[in-house]
This record gives structure tokens, C-alpha cells and sequence, in this order.
């Protein structure tokens, strides 16, 4: 597509001619669009889909890109700013934080096992809302039962950084009004109004 870009090396015929495939048919689109992500954590990844989309546009083609994030709600987390999971993590091995607090997620699906393990063991209380079983609910002194997106209201930030609204679909005190199901953000807002 750009005879200026360097040559791609390391490349067997069978992917050559596939990547001819997808330069022809990029080329003969009207107007393009090359979706990549980070979800993969590679920036060579990212820099070839612009790349692409440079030598589209070289070539007088009116493409886009997109970057996907690599779940619901990343930008709106990104925009919120502060520090990683990691400094935080950290922070409660060095005895800077002595309590957890872990909404819908997965700890050792983010940071590498011993150091979950290690703040884990070092903080006083772990709490976690969640709607799945994890191991992280399993190291937990309190499990809140947290609604899933089905079970519950709220809002999301979309990759565009765009409020997008959830509304419930299924009322899990249906079948049994003892079920203490509750959004996420809710158990988030009881935990503050009880320390306060």
C-alpha cells in the first residue's frame, strides 16, 4: 500500500499472499476501517493499524481507525486517573493501606499471583462485590453479592468517553425477596455512608 514503508521480513508466502489480500481489499473498499486494541498490550500492533490507516490515507482512500479498549468501562476508568492496580497493591504490602476494596474483579487476572497473594495476607480486611465466584472472593473476609449487568442499573463510559446507561432486565428478588443483590456501585455507596 505505501512503497515508502519498510518491507516486512520473517513472513512466509501463505501470509504474504493474505496480507496482498487484505492491502487489495483495503484498497478497493470506499472507506476503510482498520479496527485494533490494546487488549493484546502491544504497541507494534497499534502502530501498524495507524500505519495502515497513514498509507490509506496516502493513497487518497477516506478510511478510519478505531481503538477498542479491552473491556466495558476502561475509559471510563482511565478518565478517573490515579494510580495502577500494582501501586495499590504495593501500598498495602509496605503497611501505606491496610484494607482492600475489590469491585467486580479478578486480582490475580491483573497482577502476578505473589504479589496478590502478598497484600492479600497483609492487609486486615479484604472486601469484595463481585457476581462471580473468583479467587479473589475466596481470600475475602466479606463477599458482597453484586448485581450483573442483567440484575442491575448503571452507567458505563464507552471507548468514544460517552456516558452509556445499563438498565436492569432481570430482578433477582423475583423468586426470592431474602436475596441481597445490589449494583456494585451501590455496595460501594454503603460502604462510604457506614464509615462516615
Amino acid at each position: 500500500m505505501d512503497a515508502s514503508a519498510p518491507a516486512v521480513e520473517g513472513l512466509d508466502s501463505e501470509a504474504l499472499e493474505l496480507a496482498q489480500r487484505i492491502a487489495d481489499a483495503l484498497l478497493a473498499a470506499k472507506r476503510p476501517l482498520i479496527i485494533s486494541g490494546s487488549s493484546l498490550g502491544s504497541t507494534a500492533l497499534i502502530e501498524a493499524a495507524a500505519n495502515i490507516a497513514k498509507a490509506l490515507k496516502l493513497r487518497d482512500k477516506q478510511g478510519s481507525i478505531s481503538l477498542v479498549v479491552p473491556e466495558a468501562n476502561s475509559m471510563g476508568l482511565a478518565m478517573f486517573g490515579g494510580d495502577s492496580v500494582d501501586a495499590a497493591l504495593q501500598a498495602v504490602i509496605s503497611g501505606k493501606a491496610d484494607a482492600i476494596v475489590v469491585l467486580e474483579n479478578d486480582l490475580y487476572r491483573r497482577v502476578d499471583a505473589k504479589i496478590v497473594d502478598a497484600a492479600l495476607s497483609a492487609a486486615k480486611v479484604v472486601i469484595v462485590a463481585d457476581h462471580q465466584k473468583t479467587p479473589t472472593s475466596d481470600r475475602a473476609h466479606l463477599v458482597l453479592p453484586a448485581a450483573s449487568f442483567a440484575e442491575g442499573d448503571g452507567t458505563l463510559v464507552s471507548q468514544e468517553g460517552r456516558a452509556q446507561r445499563f438498565f436492569q432486565v432481570f430482578d433477582p428478588t423475583y423468586l426470592d425477596a431474602s436475596i441481597l443483590v445490589h449494583e456494585g456501585w451501590r455496595w460501594l455507596h454503603a460502604l462510604r455512608a457506614t464509615l462516615l
